[in-house]
């Protein structure tokens, strides 16, 4: 019996890790193209002689958040060998 709740358990969590992944991928996707419509917008705004100046900081700060979530999608993909040499290592 223990044995089966043990596997019910890991059932769960590798289901939420999945959840979890996939919205990170999805955050991956948003946070591009919002940081593809800010440079985008920024460059017209800038060209009119009219720059809006948070939208470089908002611009540095997409990148961050996409350096953080992508870090965790590439230690999650099985495919970058390289990453889970290091996860290995430090567990």
């Amino acid at each position: 019996m223990p044995a089966t709740r043990a596997l019910s358990v890991r059932r769960t969590i590798v289901r939420m890790s999945s959840a979890l992944l996939a919205f990170e991928r999805l955050a991956l996707m948003g946070l591009m193209y919002l940081l593809t419509g800010l440079i985008l917008v920024n460059v017209v705004t800038r060209y009119a002689r009219f720059p809006i100046y948070w939208i470089d900081e908002s611009a540095v700060y997409c990148v961050v958040w996409l350096t953080f979530i992508g870090a965790t999608c590439a230690v999650a993909d099985p495919r970058m060998e390289e990453m889970n040499m290091l996860a290995r290592m430090l567990t």
